[in-house]
């Protein structure tokens, strides 16, 4: 059912923007990145391969990785919340 809206919003970035979502490489753009990034990754994650954020991360040195024991796809924050809070704030700490 939503994939009429979504095909009609890759078609006006197409057109309006010059861009082909399908085309679309998180690699390529975090090998390009001039700016720093933080991936936090569970290793129980199901839904996107932990190996994702490691291929990212090795694509770019100014990537920072993060990989959380115990936590799936959204719940770091929730699986070690002291860890998380201490690894973002100095992320901004450093970045900011």
């Amino acid at each position: 059912m939503a994939l009429p809206i979504v095909l009609s919003g890759f078609l006006y970035c197409r057109f309006r923007y010059g861009i082909d979502p399908f085309d679309a490489s998180p690699e390529t753009a975090t090998s390009r990145s001039n700016i720093p990034i933080l991936l936090i990754h569970g290793l129980n994650d199901v839904k996107t391969p932990p190996e994702h954020s490691r291929i990212l991360a090795a694509s770019n040195p100014r990537v920072i990785l993060w990989l959380v024991p115990g936590a799936g796809h959204t719940n770091t924050s929730v699986v070690a919340p002291e860890e998380f809070r201490r690894h973002v704030l100095e992320w901004f700490r450093v970045h900011g």
